[in-house]
C-alpha cells in the first residue's frame, strides 16, 4: 500500500517498464528463469523516482493521450495485416479450386468437401500420391545447436511458417547420429504435417520442401513422402485452404489437443489439375503471395516501431529525462 499521496496511475506506468522489470529480475533469486522469484524483502530495495503529485499527475494525462493515440495506429495497422492475410487466403482457395481461366467449364467432383472442380481436373486420394513415414523418436531434451536439421511440430506450427517453403528459421538440430533414420527424412517435393494441434484451425499445419537441403522430421510430425517425385507446390498451397482442411478436421480427436493420424491424412483425397496447369497455379501463387507477404512484413515492421516508440516514450517521462511539454 502507498505510504503517501501518490497517483496510482503514475507508478503503473512505471512499473510496466523494461528497465523496472530488469531491476526486479536482477533482485530475484533462483536456479532457472521459470523457477525465479523476487520476494518483498529484496523487491522493497529497489530505488524508484518520487516525482511531486501534480507532476506524477502530468506525466500520467501526458501518457494516456500519446499512448491512446499509439494504440489507435497499432489497431489500424493490424486490422490491415488481417485483411492482407484474409485477402492472401481468398486468393489461394479461389485459384487451387478453380484455376486461373474463370470461364472454365466445371463438373461434379464426387467428393462431399467441394463440389464443383473444372471439367479437365482428376480426384485422387493422398495415399495413392504419396508414402506416410512418421518422425524422429525425439523429444526437445535432444535438440542440440549445431547438427542434423530437423522440423517438429512446434515449427510447423509457428506462425512464420507460410506452409509453402521451409524457412530456415524453422529448423532446429540433433545429433548427425540420427541421419541412419532414413525413413524420417524429409526429401525434395515431400510434406511435414503437425500430428497434433491444440486449435481446430491448427489442423492440417504442414510445411512443403522445396529444395535439395537435408532436413529430418522431428517429433508429432508425419512425412509424406512424393511418390513421383515431381513438383508439388500445387499441392502446398492447397493443403493451406480451409475447405480442403475440412476433411481433416471432421476427422480429428481430442479434447485440449486435436490427434491427426497417418491414416486420416493418407484418406483425404485431392483434386489435380493438368502438369501444365499445376505449374501455371503454383507460379502465379508464388508471384501473388511473395507480392502480399512483403506488405505484411512491412506492415509489421511499423508494429515494431510504434511499440518500440512506445516503450522509449513511457521510459523518457516517467524517470524524468523528458518533461511534459506545456500546453
Amino acid at each position: 500500500a502507498p505510504l503517501g499521496e501518490m497517483n496510482p496511475n503514475y507508478y503503473n506506468w512505471l512499473f510496466h517498464t523494461t528497465q523496472f522489470a530488469d531491476e526486479f529480475y536482477k533482485w530475484g533469486h533462483g536456479i532457472v528463469d521459470d523457477l525465479w522469484t523476487t520476494g518483498w524483502q529484496d523487491m522493497k530495495k529497489i530505488m524508484i523516482p518520487v516525482p511531486p503529485l501534480q507532476e506524477q499527475n502530468e506525466i500520467d494525462d501526458f501518457l494516456n493521450a500519446k499512448c491512446t493515440e499509439i494504440d489507435a495506429l497499432n489497431v489500424d495497422i493490424q486490422t490491415q495485416i488481417d485483411t492482407l492475410e484474409q485477402y492472401k487466403r481468398s486468393i489461394i482457395s479461389e485459384t487451387v479450386t478453380k484455376g486461373l481461366n474463370p470461364n472454365v467449364q466445371m463438373k461434379d467432383s464426387g467428393m462431399e468437401w467441394i463440389k464443383k472442380i473444372p471439367k479437365e481436373w482428376e480426384v485422387n486420394r493422398i495415399k495413392y500420391l504419396f508414402k506416410s513415414t512418421k518422425g524422429l523418436s525425439i523429444t526437445k531434451e535432444n535438440l542440440i545447436e549445431e547438427g542434423l536439421p530437423v522440423i517438429s511440430y512446434g515449427q510447423i506450427h509457428s506462425k512464420m511458417n507460410t506452409g509453402v517453403t521451409v524457412d530456415d528459421d524453422l529448423c532446429r538440430f540433433v545429433s548427425n547420429d540420427y541421419s541412419k533414420y532414413k525413413s524420417s527424412k524429409i526429401e525434395k517435393f515431400d510434406f511435414a504435417f503437425a500430428d497434433t494441434s491444440e486449435d481446430y484451425e491448427g489442423c492440417g499445419n504442414c510445411v512443403y520442401k522445396r529444395t535439395d537441403d537435408e532436413l529430418y522430421g522431428g517429433y508429432h510430425v508425419i512425412i509424406l513422402k512424393s511418390v513421383n517425385k515431381k513438383d508439388n507446390r500445387y499441392f502446398a498451397y492447397l493443403f493451406q485452404t480451409d475447405v480442403w482442411r475440412k476433411q481433416i478436421r471432421v476427422k480429428v480427436s481430442g479434447v485440449k489437443v486435436y490427434s491427426i493420424t497417418q491414416k486420416i491424412i493418407n484418406e483425404a483425397s485431392v483434386i489435380i489439375p493438368p502438369v501444365q496447369e499445376q505449374k501455371a497455379i503454383s507460379n502465379f501463387l508464388d508471384t501473388k503471395c511473395s507480392e502480399i507477404n512483403e506488405i505484411i512484413m512491412k506492415r509489421k515492421e511499423q508494429l515494431e516501431v510504434l511499440n518500440e516508440y512506445k516503450k522509449s516514450l513511457i521510459y523518457e517521462y516517467v524517470t524524468g529525462k523528458k518533461e511534459v511539454p506545456e500546453i
